[in-house]
């Protein structure tokens, strides 16, 4: 294919009555190469998963992942609509990750035209902090000195004053 698939158009004049004139010469036209992906971003939680990408074309395409935790079932298929199974390894990090699913036509003057998938995966999640433990509290004359003893997982914390118990 070139730019897309070629055409040859040509008129004849066409009379009341149904007789038709000779053919013009044939001149040739090209319909671009369609390109389309249902969705343009895919989420998941941290385990991961699996989807489909729906990718209508009218040219080869193949499909290329940013990234080894992405994994597509075909590298390339012929012109047509097809819904295209991917899925998205777990990913055992706090922080999330962004990676793509590129789609790219294979078709003469149209190489490298492409649609690209954002793929985007949450972290782990933190485990909650346990609850701190009272070391000591001290009242005096100054205000109030109060200590506990360090948390697991906490990185910072917060103190609250009240003027009545909280749980009351």
């Amino acid at each position: 294919c070139s730019p897309g698939y070629e055409f040859y158009y040509w008129v004849v004049a066409v009379s009341a009555d149904g007789a038709e004139s000779a053919a013009s010469d044939p001149c040739i036209g090209y319909r671009l190469p369609d390109l389309e992906v249902a969705r343009s971003t895919y989420s998941f939680d941290a385990n991961g998963g699996a989807d489909e990408i729906a990718v209508t074309a009218n040219s080869r395409w193949k499909v290329t992942p940013s990234d080894s935790w992405i994994v597509v079932s075909s590298a390339s298929q012929a012109e047509d609509t097809k819904a295209l199974p991917f899925s998205v390894g777990a990913n055992s990090g706090q922080a999330g990750r962004t990676g793509y699913v590129k789609v790219e036509l294979l078709c003469g003057d149209a190489d490298g035209y492409c649609r690209e998938i954002e793929i985007v995966q949450a972290g782990k999640s933190s485990p909650l902090p346990s609850c701190p433990q009272w070391k000591k509290h001290v009242y005096t004359s100054d205000g109030v000195f109060l200590e506990w003893e360090p948390s697991a997982n906490a990185m910072s914390y917060t103190l609250y004053r009240k003027a009545t118990h909280p749980l009351k």
